[in-house]
């Protein structure tokens, strides 16, 4: 995140708010991972990050990056229904790309 923080300064804009501060909402010292549910990959299995893993606050660092206010967000659009971890229903219901989430 550092690097990231020193890129933007780097471009004359000083990533502000979040709880600790840089646009970070909370730090974890390590962070376990689930990823199960699909691709045959058990529910139960986890990745271990040991390392520090944060958590970005998006209205802070919104505000940062446009302190204008000047953006557009695009709302969802979708049908799709979760019937498991990571599973939805109709399949190929839920896509995202430049457009928003459909």
């Amino acid at each position: 995140w550092e690097a990231i923080v020193a890129k933007y300064q780097s471009l004359g804009v000083e990533l502000k708010g979040g709880n600790c501060g840089q646009s970070i909402d909370r730090e974890w010292k390590l962070t376990d991972c689930y990823f199960g549910g699909s691709f045959n990959i058990p529910v139960k299995d986890r990745k271990r990050l040991d390392r520090p893993y944060m958590r970005v606050d998006k209205n802070a660092l919104q505000s940062s990056l446009t302190p204008s206010g000047a953006y557009r967000v695009i709302k969802s659009n979708h049908i799709s229904t979760a019937t498991s971890a990571n599973l939805y229903s109709p399949t190929g219901s839920l896509v995202h790309d430049d457009s928003g989430t459909t």
